[in-house]
């Protein structure tokens, strides 16, 4: 079992609510805004456990898929340009 670093456990529950908002409301600028924001403040590492061992598990099915839809249409459209 992987445990969360230090840092991941003290980010506030607001900010996990702001990106899961994000993600509900499908609204990729704004998600792609908060994790920035989160990993200027704590890094990329503490990033990914919040966003591997939080925010992950909290999505539903059809959430999760089109999280992963607009990451893939994104980096296409930012290869291409």
């Amino acid at each position: 079992m992987k445990f969360i670093h230090t840092k991941a456990v003290q980010i506030p529950v607001s900010t996990i609510i702001c990106i899961l908002t994000a993600i509900n409301d499908r609204d990729y600028p704004r998600f792609q805004e908060l994790q920035t924001t989160l990993i200027n403040q704590y890094g990329v590492e503490v990033w990914q456990d919040v966003f591997n061992c939080r925010v992950l598990p909290a999505l539903d099915q059809e959430s999760n898929r089109w999280l992963l839809q607009a990451w893939c249409t994104k980096e296409t459209a930012s290869v291409t340009m």
